[in-house]
């Protein structure tokens, strides 16, 4: 069986959190992971916020098993697993959103049901693609300050840049 895992799981693996103890019998059994790339920047990205909230001491030896990863989780370049939903925020260049078309609809539903690290990343995600900052941590730090006044109508117009900050940030 193959089951696709994104970092909020993988974190379990590591920090005690709620649902910990379910997310590591998924390490033993027979279940084939897979994640897109980008599950090592969003797993470092919480590493660092909880170093930074003081969930975690020391961030160092977390960031240190990112390498290991690979050898429990298939990795997939180049945005495999997004393809799909990437490719709705990609109609968006096609999209009058006044239209409310389904797949505009789709995409903002899923938005909406985005908790705000997942918003934060897509804020980020999408300013950094646009060129609207220079460096991955400044676009986080400032949609870390902006997800309060989240919109998922202005977010998903930005969807159009997510795979150009998605290779900015893997370097693909």
């Amino acid at each position: 069986m193959k089951l696709t895992v994104d970092a909020s799981m993988v974190i379990k693996w590591f920090v005690a959190e709620p649902m910990s103890e379910e997310s590591r019998r998924l390490l033993t059994r027979r279940i084939h992971l897979q994640a897109p790339e980008f599950l090592l920047v969003e797993f470092a990205n919480t590493i660092w916020k909880k170093e930074r909230r003081g969930e975690l001491s020391d961030a160092q030896p977390y960031l240190e098993k990112l390498p290991g990863l690979s050898n429990i989780i298939t990795l997939h370049r180049d945005g495999y697993l997004v393809e799909r939903a990437v490719g709705i925020a990609l109609e968006l260049d096609d999209l009058d959103p006044a239209a409310e078309s389904p797949s505009y609809r789709r995409l903002v539903g899923s938005l909406v049901g985005l908790n705000n690290e997942e918003r934060i990343d897509l804020l980020a995600l999408g300013w950094f693609g646009a060129g609207l900052f220079p460096n991955w941590r400044q676009s986080l730090e400032h949609a870390e300050k902006m997800v309060a006044r989240f919109d998922p109508h202005y977010t998903a117009g930005y969807g159009r840049h997510w795979r150009a900050g998605y290779k900015r940030v893997t370097g693909g």
